[in-house]
């Protein structure tokens, strides 16, 4: 009698466990809500490139480029016991391996350069034109009367106009060939002699070209920077013209003088980004 109200409590039990059991999950059921997820996976942002590449060349009697070219690591200008009324010419010729619209221009720099003393600049001129092609007959040299000698920022820096890439133009248009030549002036007396230029470079600088309505300002000199930072309508220095990025091409150092002259506000500085 006892062993058979035992079995029916068990049954009692595990009855009410399985009722349990039945509405736990009916109560998951009842509050459960229903999901859906889209996923796009493997996006990409890939920064593009500035990058030029160039090779310089003989020129050979015809005004064509002579021989491969050379890597532009090799030195192009290497004259020795030059005198006054000798020239030469050479082909640059610098093409667009990037993927991004490239302003750039050709600049030479001679270190020590110093205009109150006589020194070689002053007799050996330096000229830079566009030619269509190394192969093109119209490339033969012209009077130098007829072309215009690098600027000079009076330190020592001599520099092109600007020039543009357009990477959505073909591309052989992505290959610009420039003439450098250069002369000593037949004029050069006895002063000049035993002078010489010592490590001068030339420099082919690119810089991403923005889009309209952005202003990139390029200054290598004093009076570059100075027109750069101060406003037309204001004779102080300010914080630079609305919109417009400032882009060094060189170090540029002012003197106690120069401070003085474009007044500048104590205390200001020129952010380094």
């Amino acid at each position: 009698m006892t062993s058979k109200k035992t079995y029916s409590k068990t049954q009692l039990w595990v009855s009410g466990l399985a009722l349990l059991l039945c509405l736990t999950l009916f109560a998951g059921l009842t509050y459960a809500w229903f999901t859906s997820t889209v996923t796009n996976s493997g996006n990409i942002i890939t920064a593009g490139t500035v990058k030029l590449s160039a090779n310089w060349y003989d020129i050979g009697e015809d005004g064509k480029a002579a021989g491969d070219g050379y890597n532009f690591s090799k030195p192009i200008i290497t004259e020795t016991t030059w005198e006054p009324g000798l020239e030469n010419a050479k082909y640059i010729e610098i093409k667009n391996e990037g993927n991004l619209n490239t302003k750039f221009r050709v600049g030479l720099n001679i270190p020590g350069y110093d205009a109150t003393k006589t020194n070689l600049t002053e007799v050996i001129k330096f000229y830079v034109e566009e030619v269509d092609g190394l192969n093109d007959l119209g490339t033969q040299p012209v009077p130098y009367q007829s072309l215009t000698a690098l600027d000079s920022d009076g330190n020592g820096s001599f520099f092109t106009a600007y020039n543009h890439f357009d990477v959505t133009q073909p591309q052989e248009k992505q290959t610009q060939v420039y003439r450098l030549a250069y002369k000593f002036c037949a004029t050069a007396g006895n002063a000049y002699q035993g002078l010489n230029l010592n490590e001068v470079t030339l420099t082919i600088g690119g810089i991403q070209e923005l889009a309209d309505g952005d202003d990139l300002v390029f200054v290598s000199n004093i009076d570059e920077l100075m027109t750069a930072l101060i406003p037309e309508d204001s004779a102080l220095l300010s914080g630079g013209k609305d919109g417009s990025t400032i882009v060094f091409l060189n170090n540029i150092e002012l003197t106690a003088d120069q401070w003085t002259t474009y007044q500048v506000t104590p205390g200001f500085d020129i952010d380094p980004d």
